[in-house]
């Protein structure tokens, strides 16, 4: 089992693969921290090589990660997400890229995954100011592709991987949030053109007039895709199967679509004309 204080929260297409839940890295710097007995190793689960989803391993003899810069924080896990990119990544997915990010310093094997995490800072570099993050502050981030990952009971990462928590989501919630919800951010405000470049402060309404289509709309990225387009005042059309029809009309979209009925194929290629 995993610690208590660690929440997986299983979405998309990893719910179905994923029943279970780190840094590696050698220096430290000089922090500031809460007092805590002094810990070496810690729990998560990690892969040895790619392959299959039962190369996943669980270990309670985790080497804790340390703090590398003074601008990165320590944060104890409460909850962590799983991601699609987190099944991909188990598969090989990205390996030869990544390992060219990683440079002279990063290891490959082995790998914790978890990219979403919420948590509680423990720990932090001398270079961020009280005012900024402190010790015993909540936080949501996430985990770049290239570093070890949130499914362990500790995770380092830089100050721009995280922001305080919103007091209105559940540790559970935050924790599943971020990735997808940046995937659709930058799909419809830097690729769509939603709105302008910073489209997270645009006037909400800002999309009036506009005819939306979103493929695949109860997936992770898909949910939060429909709800900042009902934001800005889209018309939204979205597809999704039928027994998740009643779901989708609850995000607020204004024509849901079966894409295994066929009179409502022809509906969406009537619209769009």
């Amino acid at each position: 089992m995993f610690p208590k204080s660690c929440v997986i929260c299983v979405t998309g297409v990893a719910r179905q693969v994923w029943g279970r839940f780190a840094s590696t890295a050698t220096g430290s710097v000089p922090s500031c921290s809460r007092k805590l007995r002094p810990v070496s190793k810690m729990s998560g689960w990690q892969i040895h090589s790619y392959g299959a989803l039962d190369e996943i391993q669980y270990s309670d003899s985790l080497k804790m990660p340390v703090l590398r810069s003074p601008n990165q924080v320590l944060v104890k896990v409460t909850a962590s997400s799983v991601n699609p990119i987190d099944v991909a990544m188990i598969k090989g997915y990205g390996a030869t890229v990544l390992n060219a990010m990683r440079c002279k310093d990063g290891i490959e094997f082995p790998l914790t995954l978890g990219r979403d995490f919420c948590g509680e800072i423990v720990q932090k570099g001398l270079g961020l100011s009280s005012r900024d993050l402190d010790i015993g502050d909540e936080v949501w981030g996430v985990v770049p592709l290239q570093i070890q990952g949130s499914h362990a009971e500790y995770v380092v990462v830089d100050r721009y991987c995280v922001s305080k928590k919103p007091e209105n989501l559940s540790k559970v919630d935050a924790s599943a949030v971020l990735y997808a919800g940046l995937t659709a951010w930058s799909a419809l405000y830097l690729t769509g053109h939603l709105g302008n470049l910073m489209g997270a402060i645009s006037p909400v309404g800002g999309g009036r007039g506009k005819k939306v289509l979103v493929l695949g709309a109860t997936g992770g990225v898909g949910t939060l895709a429909v709800q900042m387009l009902v934001a800005e005042g889209v018309e939204v059309y979205a597809t999704c199967s039928t027994d998740a029809v009643e779901m989708v009309q609850h995000l607020g979209v204004d024509y849901v679509l079966d894409y295994n009925d066929p009179a409502h194929v022809q509906q969406l290629a009537s619209v769009g004309r």
